[in-house]
C-alpha cells in the first residue's frame, strides 16, 4: 500500500509529522514537493519502512532529551 509522509525537522531529527493514503490530500494541505511516497503493509509499518529509505530518523535515547548527555 502507498502512503504519503510530510516529514520535517523537530529537535534536529527528520521525523513524520503527517500521514495519508490520499495523494490529492498530500498536494493539496501539504503543497506539490513536501512529501513522500512510502510502500508499507499497514499504517503500523510506515515509520520502519521510511527509516530504511532513509527519509526519517529513529528515534534514540540521545534524540529524545534534546540532546542532553
Amino acid at each position: 500500500m502507498k502512503f504519503f509522509i510530510k516529514v520535517e525537522f523537530v529537535n534536529g531529527l527528520r521525523l513524520i509529522t503527517g500521514c495519508t493514503t490520499s495523494r490529492e490530500y498530500a498536494a493539496t494541505q501539504w503543497g506539490l514537493g513536501t512529501y513522500s511516497a512510502v510502500y508499507a503493509d499497514n499504517a503500523h509499518s510506515v515509520k520502519a519502512e521510511s527509516i530504511r529509505a532513509g527519509l526519517t530518523d529513529p528515534m534514540t535515547a540521545t534524540a529524545t532529551n534534546g540532546g542532553a548527555a
